[in-house]
């Protein structure tokens, strides 16, 4: 098919889990208003290392808190 292309892939390293075998889930959306206090989320989980991970809503991530990988 010539109307798609691969062009590449990104893979982030975290020393959190991935989502679905997180334990512990923080989770935000549109709520929080901006990308600095969906950074909070972030420090929420690092207050339990290896256990607790950072979701996110579509609307998070439509309005651009967040990456779409959450």
């Amino acid at each position: 098919n010539d109307l798609s292309e691969f062009v590449e892939r990104q893979v982030q390293q975290s020393e959190r889990p991935e989502l679905p075998s997180a334990r512990i889930i923080f989770s935000g959306g549109r709520a929080l208003k901006s990308k600095e206090n969906f950074k909070l989320l972030y420090d929420l989980a690092d207050l339990f290392p290896g256990q607790a991970t950072v979701g996110a809503s579509r609307a998070a991530v439509d309005a651009g808190y967040c990456t779409n990988d959450l």
